[in-house]
């Protein structure tokens, strides 16, 4: 609170996001009343999105009309030489995202395996989750190196072990 009441930001800024009033935090904020507009609009935009997916026959109509969107743009596509789907296996489809850096995409590795395990038959998966590049006292990272631009850089390994359950 002491920070908040003590700071005063170089440019204006708009009401509804005004935390202070007079260099004292507006404790209106711990009473319930509501002084940020836009939360409750996006709360309200929530509501509505809740409501209409319910209406088109909730997550099963949700599924239908993704995957009848889907054929529409697998038709499209098609049809056009210069354009193709990044993940050229169907099954990978969804662990593609779109990165910031334009014209490049991001692999969910872990997920793919998980999801290859799973089917598999591999009954429980567990991911060790660390992310090697911001912990660097305990992991070498290939992409650490390369966005600091190094040219040298240790190597990492990954290990699936199976124990097989009588």
């Amino acid at each position: 609170v002491e920070r908040l009441e003590g700071y005063a930001p170089p440019w204006p800024l708009p009401k509804l996001f005004r935390l202070t009033q007079k260099g004292k935090l507006i404790d209106g904020v711990f009473r319930g009343e509501t002084i940020n507009t836009p939360s409750m609009l996006c709360v309200e935009d929530a509501l509505d999105s809740l409501k209409w997916a319910e209406r088109v026959g909730g997550l099963d109509g949700l599924v239908a009309r993704s995957e009848q969107s889907l054929a529409a743009i697998k038709d499209w596509v098609e049809t056009c030489a210069w354009v193709r789907f990044l993940a050229e296996d169907p099954a990978s489809a969804s662990f593609f995202t779109p990165a910031v850096r334009a014209g490049h995409f991001l692999f969910d590795l872990p997920g793919y395996i998980e999801r290859r395990l799973v089917r598999a038959g591999v009954v429980m998966v567990e991911r060790a989750i660390h992310d090697t590049a911001a912990a660097e006292e305990s992991f070498f990272s290939y992409r650490r190196s390369c966005l600091r631009g190094e040219s040298v850089y240790g190597r990492g390994l990954s290990a699936i072990a199976l124990k097989r359950t009588p």
